[in-house]
């Protein structure tokens, strides 16, 4: 009795560090720097609660992680519809990884119908708000015309913007022009 009295006291008190540090944030900026440094450590549970309170309280960033910890299934059971709601409200907000993620998977139809306009919107709204990933999206929807008129100048500059705002895609990049010039669109 003594032995599952302090076993159930040990589990309350670790409940209520875990409650006391998520309900431990004043500002949606806050909660996602608190669920930042959570997600760092592994701790995906409390790194969820608070990126959900960041979300709450209107930061975009902490929007995108919730809906990319959905989507993985990361501290939260995977659930790609609430993964989709919450990367469009980030994407609303002004997060360019959520409109980067959320391009992304309307443009494969991962877990969701493929839906060109949406991801050619998503990519747009991302690239606008200077998010390299979501550029190169764009860019490459506009060469091979998907999502809306193709349009090669647009493309080109896009891809070139995303090159420019982060070098690690640039590889990438050079794999679609190859693409599109073995397609024929440019030379």
């Amino acid at each position: 009795m003594a032995k599952r009295l302090q076993t159930f006291s040990i589990a309350i008190l670790s409940l209520m560090a875990i409650t006391a540090v998520a309900a431990d944030c004043d500002s949606g900026n806050d909660c996602f720097q608190k669920a930042d440094e959570a997600l760092i450590t592994g701790n995906y549970e409390q790194g969820f609660e608070l990126a959900n309170q960041g979300c709450d309280k209107g930061n975009a960033d902490s929007c995108a992680a919730v809906g990319t910890m959905y989507q993985l299934g990361r501290g939260v059971a995977q659930d790609i519809e609430q993964a989709n709601r919450h990367l469009e409200q980030a994407c609303e907000l002004g997060s360019g990884d959520g409109c980067a993620v959320l391009a992304s998977v309307y443009l494969s139809g991962q877990g969701v119908a493929q839906d060109l306009d949406k991801a050619y919107s998503m990519a747009a709204n991302g690239c606008n708000v200077d998010n390299a990933i979501a550029c190169m999206l764009l860019g490459s929807m506009q060469l091979s015309g998907q999502g809306s008129t193709q349009d090669i100048e647009a493309g080109q500059a896009n891809l070139d913007k995303a090159c420019s705002m982060e070098p690690l895609v640039c590889p990438s990049i050079e794999q679609i022009r190859d693409a599109a010039k073995q397609a024929g669109v440019i030379q």
